[in-house]
Order: C-alpha cells, then sequence, then structure tokens
C-alpha cells in the first residue's frame, strides 16, 4: 500500500500571461525536418516529478517543476527573496486553489522574462507563491517554482527520460518515433484531457477522462464525483482507506486506494493490476466538479519517454529501457 502519495496539481490556476511569438510547432512526416538542435546536459532532474532549468530575468538559473495540468509561469517567494529579484508585483494577495479543500496566497510579478535551453519566453504577469514552504518537505527535489506546458505550446516537446534530456524542436523525423504508441487528446478548460478505460475486475470496467498531469506524483487519481457515479466506495471492491494522505497547493486531500485490473487507452496499456486513489473530497481539485474525471500523473507517466504535440494534440509514449 502507498502511505504517503505526494500530489502538485494545479487547479483553475492560470498563472501567467506569455507573449511568445514563435510559430506553431507540428509533427513534421518529411526526411529532412527542420529540428531545434541544444545542448541537453544538466536541463532537467527526474525524480517523482520533471524539473526543467530555467533561467529567470537572465540572471538566476533554478529548477521548475514541469507541469502540463497548469499554465503559465510561477515562481517560489523565497527563490524570489534569495536571489533579489527585482520584480514588480501586486500589493494585495490572491487565492489560488489546488488539490485538498484549502488554499494558498499568491501575489502578482509583471514582465517577467524565463529562458529554457537559449529559447526565450515573456510574461504580462506572474505568480508568486510560497511553493518550497509548503512542498519542499514532501518534493523530492527543491522546488523554485512551476512552470506550465503551454508555455512551450510553440514547439514540440521531447522528454527522454533514458537519456536524460528535454528537447524543444519544431519538427520532429518519423523514424525518431519508433516504438512510440500515439495517444490523441483533447484540449479543455486549457488542461489536456486523455480517454482511458479503467478494468476492475474480469467483469466491470469504465471509461473515464483523465487529465495528463505531470505536476501529480501520483498514478490515476479520480474525483469524488467520477468515484460516486461509478459506486467505487461499495464494500464490493477491494479498497483502503486513508487519512491525510495526499499534499498539494490546497493542503490535504483525503484518498482510498482501490485494486485494478488494468489502466488503458485504446492503443497502450499503461498499467496492469495496482492500485489508483478515489478521492473523498467534496471540494478543490478531485472534488464535485464534472471538468474531468480525475488525472493521470507522473507515477505512471515517468515509464515511458514522451512527446507531446501540442498542436496536434497528440501525447507519444514509448516504454522506457531502463526499469523503474
Amino acid at each position: 500500500m502507498k502511505w504517503q502519495i505526494t500530489l502538485v496539481f494545479l487547479f483553475f490556476l492560470v498563472s501567467c500571461r506569455n507573449n511568445n511569438s514563435h510559430s506553431n510547432g507540428s509533427l513534421s512526416t518529411n526526411d529532412d525536418p527542420e529540428v531545434i538542435l541544444e545542448d541537453h546536459a544538466s536541463n532537467m532532474v527526474l525524480a517523482s516529478h520533471l524539473y526543467l532549468k530555467i533561467n529567470i530575468q537572465d540572471s538566476t538559473e533554478g529548477y521548475f517543476l514541469f507541469d502540463s495540468g497548469a499554465n503559465g509561469l510561477i515562481l517560489d517567494k523565497t527563490f524570489v527573496k534569495e536571489n533579489r529579484l527585482s520584480l514588480a508585483s501586486s500589493k494585495h494577495s490572491y487565492k489560488t486553489y489546488g488539490v485538498g479543500e484549502g488554499s494558498l496566497d499568491a501575489t502578482y510579478a509583471y514582465n517577467v522574462s524565463s529562458s529554457f535551453n537559449d529559447h526565450y519566453f515573456e510574461f504580462d504577469s506572474c505568480r508568486i507563491m510560497g511553493l518550497d514552504s509548503l512542498l519542499g518537505s514532501v518534493l523530492d527535489n527543491k522546488i523554485d517554482g512551476i512552470i506550465g506546458a503551454d508555455v512551450f505550446s510553440d514547439y514540440i516537446m521531447k522528454m527522454d527520460f533514458d537519456n536524460q534530456y528535454v528537447r524543444l524542436t519544431n519538427g520532429i523525423d518519423k523514424k525518431d518515433l519508433e516504438d512510440y504508441v500515439a495517444i490523441p487528446y483533447s484540449y479543455e478548460y486549457r488542461k489536456p484531457m486523455v480517454p482511458i478505460n479503467i478494468s476492475l475486475n474480469e467483469v466491470k470496467q469504465f471509461p473515464a477522462k483523465l487529465m495528463f498531469d505531470m505536476g501529480s506524483g501520483s498514478g490515476v487519481s479520480l474525483t469524488h464525483k467520477k468515484s460516486i457515479k461509478e459506486n467505487l466506495f461499495s464494500h464490493d471492491h477491494s479498497l483502503f482507506c486513508e487519512v491525510d494522505s495526499v499534499s498539494g497547493i490546497g493542503g490535504i486531500s483525503s484518498i482510498c486506494l482501490l485494486e485494478i485490473n488494468a489502466i488503458e487507452t485504446d492503443t497502450l496499456v499503461l498499467q496492469e493490476k495496482g492500485e489508483i486513489e478515489i478521492s473523498k473530497d467534496k471540494r478543490g481539485a478531485l472534488g464535485m466538479h464534472t471538468m474531468y474525471d480525475g488525472i493521470l500523473g507522473m507515477d505512471i507517466i515517468k515509464n515511458y519517454n514522451v512527446v507531446i504535440d501540442q498542436e496536434k494534440q497528440i501525447i507519444y509514449l514509448k516504454r522506457r529501457k531502463i526499469s523503474q
């Protein structure tokens, strides 16, 4: 059983507005696609989450959690203070909500610039939050901020965890996608949604629309509403309930662990056997809303190398060579 699971999940969080001017990337099927080559050395850390090495204001580097379930850029308050970043900011704080039923205070900074592997991104506004003080004790890497997948929407993003690099390209050849499985997704509420099927046993199975959330350290977590709809809290199922089991932006969330036979898309079996989380929260990201049925997080995603083509709305997954 999993007794402590860390979930960094941002809900209703439009963190920054960026004004990139790059042309959109697309999957190239040409023999000679135009690819942006980069120095990949030490540009990422893969632990329970993916951290990218980001430069802020062309002066200060930090490791930012990559979160496909969030938007824009978020700066950690301690990171800003310790590095004496001179930022124009708002005087008033605002509430931000995430997993759990609580909230976290945030302020806004304005005209923030960042870069990743010599690609530059400008933001009109950006949130500053006490991320490290809240999450530092439960994450396995220092968190200087969070960066959303939409920041890189003008590129195809290749995450090769076996060779430890992340590359931004404006084209990718078919031969580079050998052994990858294509998973189409829909883009709803500024989030990528993947249709999957969950099998509890040989008889009962059900579909679910899950957010592809690399900001979550969990595998699959279903909302309380979906769990009620599918009658998953029934004593008919193999269930283990915990208290205070998930930590996130909204504080502590409560879940139960449910044994399942398989989690799969139309094209790929993501996991055989194991457990999923079902939420007991009435509010928050895993509460009673109808935006999605749950999230698909890094406990499953990190077993694959990943390519995200945001223009075509396709995620490509390839089982990693390195055993997890």
